[in-house]
């Protein structure tokens, strides 16, 4: 592997990392309780039947009806910016008969707040957003099931 000097306009990028982590780290959580909520409210018990557990670390586990999954916040730079990139993962069992985690969806989260669908999506919620039927966290509860359920259980 060939590694390539950074160009010094890239640089600064990294000027404002504690920054940017924090604010990331503060809209995944608010974001996650939002979504932890709406998982937890009867009627959406009701008809996903998820349990969504989320730790200090921002860490998630959940248990659906198409399997187990968890969920890891990570920071990465794209561009001149410095996001929040919170990737979903599947246990499936590999043809060896083991256990393994395959990614299957991501929500990037933006330190102004915002919240990407998807690593290219075009639709955009705010991670503030309270409303736990509300349009914005209906979007991430289905699109993470529908994301789960057509990733096979067994490659």
């Amino acid at each position: 592997m060939k590694f390539e000097p950074v160009a010094l306009n890239d640089l600064y990028v990294v000027d404002n990392a504690v920054e940017a982590e924090l604010a990331v780290k503060h809209f995944c959580a608010q974001l996650l309780e939002s979504v932890k909520k709406a998982f937890d409210s009867r009627p959406n018990q009701l008809k996903y039947g998820v349990e969504f557990f989320v730790n200090d670390r921002l860490e998630s586990d959940i248990n659906t009806p198409f399997g187990k999954a968890r969920g890891r916040l990570a920071l990465q730079i794209v561009g001149s910016e410095i996001n929040g990139r919170y990737v979903f993962e599947k246990s499936v069992v590999s043809e060896h008969g083991l256990d393994i985690w395959r990614p299957v969806w991501a929500l990037v989260i933006l330190k102004s707040g915002r919240v990407r669908l998807g690593d290219e999506g075009s639709v955009e919620i705010d991670a503030e957003g309270n409303d736990v039927h509300g349009l914005a966290n209906t979007a991430v509860v289905r699109s993470l099931l529908y994301s789960l359920g057509v990733m096979p259980t067994f490659e």
